[in-house]
């Protein structure tokens, strides 16, 4: 037990720790309704938070672990924060990064950071939708900022005006190339992808009137039997939020959250400027119905990771269409984010996102501490259990 400021957070992972042996929180987990094959691996829990809900996860090279706390309802401590092996939870970069108010300039501040992304260089990424309580956007407020996970100092900022982050945006979810060339990030509020040339900071904002990056009309998640929907009783419109791509870098996949189908479009074709919207569109491809799902991630071998949140789940999509559950049960609630460690561990929040007070009449149902795992992931297309 860690007592002082920190005594809300507990790590219990050998690999971050003291060389303890894993908790395994789920030897064999539930099965999976009949469809989807079962993967199953053993769940461990790597932490717990108290009192500050987790959304976004970021695991670095060295298999540093930094965690993103939207500023939503409640309390707010850091903005980003790295997981350390004492037990303690310290702001990154810095405090100052870490010191927004509505009086402080947002320029070198983080405002609400929904997610953050380690690349292929090692290097971590920072979004910052911008808009705290998911209210309006604050000047200065949106940006990707790139933080040199060696030295711990940020190594550029890109900032988004209202042309790419207009009134009623929401930055949800950012990958970057393996060449750190360019940057694709989703709008789950108004729903768009926007592509940033990162050698030479144009942006720009596509795909905002296709039907791939809106919430699916009529759709209403299913959480445990209960259906999602706001405290009015109006379905939650969250449009384009998780995104990932391709080994290869060849096709970003992106999924709207209040939707049941997953979409990809070659990324060649999103950083061509010349194409005229209407081309745009008709280069969109439909993937796969997977259901509701939050972030996601991509393997090394074309495995795709899904957080299937109204199946209190991990999905993979495999290359041959296949659609398997990873790890599930009643303790995976509201899977988020995910991130690939290089030594094979995937890592989740789970976030109880749907328990917050906007969809609960105004209370809270989510239930301390929040909790942080991680599986080991199965071979390349590794035959599920039955077959």
């Amino acid at each position: 037990m860690c007592y002082g400021k920190y005594a809300f957070i507990g790590l219990v992972l050998s690999a971050l720790a003291c060389g303890c042996r894993h908790a395994a929180v789920n030897q064999a987990g539930p099965r999976a309704p009949k469809g989807p094959a079962a993967v199953m691996p053993v769940l461990e829990e790597v932490a717990f938070i108290r009192k500050y809900q987790p959304t976004g996860i970021a695991v670095s090279r060295e298999g540093r672990v930094f965690l993103s706390f939207p500023r939503w309802d409640g309390e707010h401590l850091y903005s980003v924060g790295e997981l350390l092996p004492d037990l303690t939870l310290k702001a990154f970069p810095d405090k100052k990064w870490n010191a927004w108010d509505e009086k402080t300039d947002a320029r070198e501040r983080f405002v609400c950071v929904q997610s953050v992304y380690v690349d292929k260089s090692d290097f971590l990424w920072v979004l910052d939708a911008g808009a705290p309580n998911f209210g309006p956007v604050v000047e200065n407020g949106p940006k990707l900022v790139k933080i040199a996970v060696g030295n711990n100092r940020v190594a550029g900022t890109v900032y988004f005006d209202q042309s790419v982050a207009p009134k009623g945006s929401y930055l949800n979810d950012v990958r970057v190339d393996a060449a750190g060339e360019c940057a694709y990030i989703t709008d789950s509020g108004l729903g768009a992808i926007i592509v940033v040339d990162l050698k030479d900071g144009r942006k720009r904002r596509l795909l905002a009137k296709n039907h791939s990056v809106r919430a699916q009309a009529g759709y209403v998640p299913k959480i445990n039997g209960k259906e999602w929907r706001e405290s009015n009783g109006d379905i939650p419109q969250i449009n384009a939020d998780g995104i990932a791509l391709s080994p290869d870098g060849r096709y970003l996949y992106y999924h709207a959250l209040t939707a049941r189908a997953l979409y990809r479009i070659r990324t060649d074709v999103l950083k061509d400027p010349s194409l005229s919207p209407l081309i745009l569109d008709t280069k969109v491809e439909y993937v796969a119905d997977t259901g509701a799902a939050d972030g996601m991630e991509m393997d090394g071998h074309g495995n795709l990771y899904l957080a299937a949140v109204a199946k209190n789940a991990v999905i993979r999509l495999r290359p041959d269409g296949k659609i398997e559950t990873l790890v599930a049960g009643a303790q995976v609630r509201w899977p988020d984010s995910i991130s690939i460690a290089g030594d094979g561990h995937l890592y989740f929040t789970a976030s109880q996102v749907d328990l917050m007070p906007r969809f609960n009449n105004g209370v809270s149902k989510r239930t301390e501490p929040y909790r942080i795992f991680r599986v080991k992931l199965p071979e390349l297309n590794e035959p599920p259990e039955g077959e």
